[in-house]
């Protein structure tokens, strides 16, 4: 008898976080937006981190900017609770400010934070559960 798959679906998370980064085709940018991926997920394996970047950043060079951008709000849209923005410089990045206008037109929550404060937040967290096993 074959087993019965087990079934994935967002009752299986608290919350699905779209994360918003600047990109340009840098590597550096996604380096850093993975390294937010990572500690959010270990400190709050509960939610779900979507990385467009990380996703979508292979097709920089071959997408133009708006078919690019389309992908990544279409994630937004149809996957996101919350769109949380990394990066102390987003206001430079068309990209960012045009998610937040997204976010602002249908109603999507956001914050905006930074790598630094992330990384601050995981050391807490790191020490915290050092001390306690």
């Amino acid at each position: 008898m074959i087993p019965k798959p087990n079934i994935i679906n967002r009752e299986h998370y608290n919350s699905v976080i779209y994360l918003s980064h600047p990109y340009g085709g840098k590597q550096e940018n996604l380096n850093e937006i993975n390294e937010c991926q990572k500690l959010l997920t270990i400190m709050r394996p509960e939610n779900l981190y979507l990385n467009p970047i990380a996703m979508f950043g292979s097709l920089y060079d071959c997408t133009t900017y708006e078919q690019g951008l389309n992908m990544t709000l279409l994630l937004l849209e149809e996957l996101a609770d919350e769109m949380l923005v990394c990066s102390n410089d987003w206001q430079f990045s068309k990209g960012c400010c045009t998610e937040i206008k997204y976010c602002d037109n249908r109603h999507i929550p956001y914050k905006i934070c930074t790598l630094e404060q992330i990384r601050n937040e995981y050391e807490k967290y790191r020490k915290e559960h050092d001390k306690n096993g």
